[in-house]
């Protein structure tokens, strides 16, 4: 360098090849910046961090062999030893803080990655975050999901796109599935390759594998769904926390539809309203408590007010 102004080199041929009045680059350690040409405003520290960056600009990278493999990309955040180890290609704007974070991204962009092994796999997805260990760890080509808590959506695979798990191992076990919402502790805990799933609440949708556009939202919600059930909604505590195989119900209240199992397309509105019934079909329950005593109905059954048809 022969005319830049405020580097900062500390170490073996840090910024050893700086040249064209490059301005504002810091390099601590060994070979930290070593290649940097005309590349301004990076912030390198630890051996080999940024170690291939030439006219790259504006990236941070802290950690032995951080950000160890980018040329000329923008803005990249590179924290622990081999974050971002193999970015390539002015791959830009990721941010990747824990140890072999997002290691293994190459072209992907726009990732944020926290956490021990978070995005372990990604190579060419861009626009994902995760947050935590292990979250999003076998996705490799993905984009715009969201895993956020320990193991979110740790096994999800082959470009699955458009998930959004938020608690600790919250869709761990989505593999192909896309578009689904998981929010809570295990929510929609065993699903794989279903679809379009919203799960809020400890144990929404908890057992159901494939199933698609069912709405769990309350602590138990749709718990025991299994066999690619699909098309409910239960929204409160324990609503419809006994269904295995029913489709097509609409249970909202606490305990509403509390011990529907394969009984499908009813509607229960109401706190324990169609609360008894197991297997009937087309019934509709609104009030609290309504058709609260019905067992092995013929089905069809409508009821509206509170208590309404507990004779029946």
């Amino acid at each position: 360098e022969t005319t830049g102004v405020n580097n900062v080199a500390i170490g073996l041929d840090a910024l050893k090849l700086q040249v064209a009045a490059a301005s504002g680059n810091t390099a601590v350690g060994a070979f930290a910046g070593d290649a940097v040409t005309t590349g301004i405003g990076n912030t390198l520290v630890g051996l080999n961090a940024g170690g291939a960056l030439t006219t790259g600009s504006s990236n941070v990278a802290v950690g032995s062999s951080a950000l160890l493999t980018e040329t000329t990309s923008i803005s990249n955040t590179a924290i622990g030893k081999d974050a971002l180890k193999l970015q390539v290609a002015g791959a830009g704007s990721n941010t990747a803080v824990g140890t072999t974070a997002g290691d293994a991204l190459t072209t992907g962009a726009s990732n944020t990655l926290v956490g021990v092994d978070a995005g372990g796999a990604l190579t060419q997805g861009n626009t994902n975050t995760a947050v935590g260990v292990n979250a999003l760890l076998t996705e490799t080509t993905g984009v715009d999901n969201v895993a956020v808590g320990k193991d979110a959506l740790k096994l999800q695979v082959a470009a699955a796109s458009g998930n959004t798990a938020v608690g600790t191992y919250a869709g761990d076990a989505v593999t192909t599935g896309i578009a689904n919402t998981l929010i809570g502790l295990n929510a929609g805990g065993a699903l794989t390759t279903g679809a379009s799933n919203t799960a809020v609440g400890s144990g929404a949708l908890l057992t159901e594998n494939t199933g698609v556009n069912n709405v769990a939202i309350g602590i138990d919600a749709l718990k025991l769904q299994v066999a690619a059930a699909s098309g409910n909604t239960a929204v409160g505590a324990f609503s419809g926390d006994a269904i295995t195989t029913g489709v097509g119900n609409t249970l909202m209240g606490l305990n509403s539809g509390g011990a529907l199992t394969t009984g499908a397309n009813n509607t229960a509105v109401g706190a324990s309203a169609l609360l008894t019934e197991t297997t009937s079909v087309n019934n509709v329950a609104i009030g609290s408590g309504a058709l609260q005593v019905l067992l092995n109905g013929a089905g069809g059954n409508v009821a509206v007010g509170k208590d309404a048809g507990n004779a029946l």
